[in-house]
């Protein structure tokens, strides 16, 4: 996992689910995280720091003897990377390659075309030098990948086009105490996240249009925090233009 703490957002938040959800059917898991003495853990119970280092040391033959280590002392069955940039995800994947330990990786849309080229030029350049390198030619390796949605499914046959590749797709638990009353007079939809282009507010903003609930009296609010101000006049416009 990435730094499995309070404020690492959604993907700390998707991990914990599936360890609380494994744990419901008698499967038990161990979150191995990269993160600082400092770091607020989402839940302690069946976490291992992994403490930052520079990259040197990570790579090194040491720390994949100690994650081997870690590993045979555990049981572990299956190893589930979530992620993608951490040197820490290619280095486990490597300890799980030579105890013959199936390993699936999660992306978790890393991968995806807006993510490899729009964080600007120098970032681009590194990432890009890190898959030529490293990255592709070892997770090709791994028994499976994970994508979250059909189009991301397909970027990333593009970039390990012999990789088995899944679609499994996010999703909530859902209790009915928290199912909304269909009966009441105005109804709402909520986008709550952030106003970027790689959370697709204009494909939502575009199906609320193109469906009737607009006519049914049904309202579409978007809040969220501005990381994109060209991306936010964007969506006012084609807010107008519906």
């Amino acid at each position: 996992s990435e730094s499995h703490g309070l404020d690492s957002g959604g993907l700390t938040k998707v991990v914990d689910m599936l360890a609380k959800e494994l744990f419901k059917y008698n499967y038990s898991s161990l979150i191995l995280t990269e993160a600082s003495e400092k770091t607020l853990i989402l839940e302690e119970k069946n976490v291992i720091r992994f403490n930052k280092s520079k990259i040197k040391d990570i790579l090194s033959k040491t720390t994949r003897s100690k994650l081997k280590s870690i590993m045979i002392t555990n049981h572990i069955k299956l190893v589930h990377l979530h992620g993608f940039w951490r040197p820490l995800h290619l280095v486990m994947a490597k300890a799980a390659f030579e105890l013959d330990i199936p390993v699936i990786l999660t992306p978790h849309g890393m991968l995806e075309p807006w993510a490899l080229n729009n964080n600007g030029l120098i970032k681009a350049i590194k990432k890009n030098i890190y898959l030529s390198l490293l990255a592709l030619h070892t997770f090709k390796k791994v028994t499976r990948i994970h994508a979250v949605t059909q189009s991301e499914c397909r970027n990333l046959k593009r970039l390990f086009p012999d990789a088995k590749v899944s679609v499994i797709t996010n999703s909530i638990e859902v209790r009915n105490k928290f199912l909304p009353d269909l009966y009441v007079e105005k109804k709402y939809l909520f986008f709550i996240g952030r106003i970027t282009q790689k959370k697709g507010v204009d494909l939502l903003v575009n199906a609320f249009a193109d469906s009737n609930l607009s006519k049914s009296n049904v309202k579409l609010f978007i809040a969220g925090a501005v990381e994109d101000i060209t991306y936010e006049k964007y969506l006012l416009k084609l807010i107008k233009e519906h």
